[in-house]
């Protein structure tokens, strides 16, 4: 009788054993592991070039003996620089896809994708499709060769990280347009194509500052329009047929040119075009043609007249 009890709780343990079993395998999360940092770049420094290849463009970010830059033609804009190293070295994962949505997802980063690939010194470190829903603030990455999507996201910043690779070539450029710190020019301009009573140099030989035509100029005037013009950064770079209402506005008479020449000889110039009404943005263009915006209240101290540099009376 004994013998027979004893099997009889053993049964019933195995049985108690396997429902616990069954309550934690189906009732309980399904616990997936992932590296939460299969992303990122734990040592940045090496990092020399960041591809960025979409559907319908490609930018390559990338330093080989000079300063970064964007396709090989323009500087890297620096802040843009310091947002991304940071941006590659803390991404982390959230979680995985879960997979009533994982196939969808991953057909998406594959045919609508950002292909990011980061080289240090010159060889591939890793390899990413970037995406997402920007209304959302939703962030997917997949490894090129993966199957896996997951949701990634900046500890403690809630911003759509996909967005940082939809920015345009012209928005990755440096928007310093002009420059004129004070050991480095000879002669600043600024002309009135309509009214060159107005207009007026500023010249400097490196020890004192002149104005021609103004016999004692008011020298703290001259040195804060010199710390207004001494950068002078564009807002946004536009290309031809973006706004067509710009390219217009280029092919017309100008308002204004403030121009630089710096003691390597080398010549620099903003065209500007008047302010269209309502608008809080000026149209300028560089010599290469470019055209650039800039924010009208944030620049308009540099529009000054020659008689404002007088000493008040």
């Amino acid at each position: 009788m004994q013998k027979r009890e004893n099997i009889r709780l053993l049964i019933i343990l195995i049985a108690l054993i396997a429902a616990t079993v069954a309550v934690k395998t189906v009732g309980g999360p399904r616990r997936v592991s992932f590296d939460p940092k299969l992303f990122s770049i734990s040592d940045t420094s090496q990092i020399n070039k960041v591809a960025i290849t979409g559907p319908n463009f490609a930018n390559i970010l990338s330093k080989e003996k000079g300063p970064w830059m964007v396709n090989g033609k323009y500087p890297l804009d620096e802040g843009l620089r310091r947002t991304l190293l940071p941006v590659l070295k803390e991404i982390r994962i959230r979680r995985p896809v879960p997979d009533s949505r994982r196939e969808e997802i991953s057909a998406f980063l594959r045919d609508e994708g950002i292909k990011v690939e980061i080289f240090k010194d010159g060889a591939l470190a890793k390899s990413f499709l970037s995406g997402g829903v920007k209304e959302e603030g939703l962030t997917w990455f997949m490894e090129t060769s993966g199957a896996q999507p997951y949701v990634v996201h900046l500890p403690g910043y809630e911003s759509y990280v996909a967005g940082l690779f939809e920015i345009t070539e012209n928005d990755w450029r440096d928007r310093i347009v002009l420059s004129a710190p004070r050991q480095t020019f000879r002669r600043l301009t600024l002309n009135y194509p309509e009214g060159t009573a107005q207009s007026f140099s500023i010249l400097f030989d490196g020890l004192s500052i002149g104005m021609p035509g103004i016999n004692d100029p008011d020298t703290a005037r001259i040195l804060n329009y010199l710390n207004l013009s001494e950068y002078l950064l564009a807002d946004k770079y536009l290309d031809h047929g973006e706004y067509p209402v710009y390219d217009s506005i280029a092919a017309g008479n100008p308002y204004a040119t403030l121009a630089v020449e710096k003691t390597t000889g080398r010549r620099d110039s903003v065209v500007f075009f008047p302010k269209q009404e309502n608008n809080p943005f000026i149209a300028g263009k560089l010599e290469d043609g470019q055209i650039v915006l800039f924010e009208y209240d944030r620049i308009k101290g540099l529009f000054a007249k020659r008689e404002d540099f007088e000493k008040s009376r």
